[in-house]
């Protein structure tokens, strides 16, 4: 997971910008019960806000989340049911993190609380996708169709082949 110090499957780039928006479209038609995946804001294991999604028996739960020194809070949650592509945001302005699904704000985080001097990390905020399947033999799969991370309107997209 993004909580473990070992390899993890994530992709980012470093938040180079205080104004930016980062987006992504994951197809989780091979999502499967226990795994998710998504977008995060990671300054480290313990410091990280993420919009992810995982599958359940009543469809998809959405979920923003934000670790801070270790602990987990819920900002925010709903279950849909896509049948294929799920789009997921990050928009930074300047201190805050909205995490954003499908255009609406499921939470929002303080950047100042995953910033180098107050979580004691030192590389800065990375902007990226992830998948986990939280320690279990992964047997589902997400494809990104985008990662899109735009700088004061400025587009810099990623293609994924």
């Amino acid at each position: 997971t993004l909580a473990d110090a070992g390899t993890v499957a994530f992709l980012g780039m470093r938040q180079q910008h205080a104004h930016a928006d980062a987006a992504c479209t994951l197809d989780v038609s091979g999502l499967v019960e226990g795994e998710r995946a998504g977008l995060a804001v990671r300054q480290s294991e313990q410091d990280h806000a993420v919009v992810h999604v995982t599958r359940t028996p009543a469809g998809l739960m959405i979920r923003a989340t934000h670790r801070r020194a270790g602990k987990e809070a819920v900002l925010g949650e709903r279950v849909e049911d896509p049948t294929g592509s799920v789009q997921l945001g990050v928009r930074v302005r300047r201190y805050s993190y909205e995490l954003v699904v499908g255009g609406e704000v499921l939470g929002t985080v303080d950047g100042r609380e995953l910033d180098a001097s107050s979580t004691g990390g030192f590389l800065g905020v990375w902007l990226g996708v992830f998948a986990t399947s939280d320690g279990l033999p992964p047997s589902g799969a997400v494809r990104i169709d985008e990662f899109r991370y735009e700088p004061h309107g400025d587009a810099i997209t990623v293609p994924i082949a």
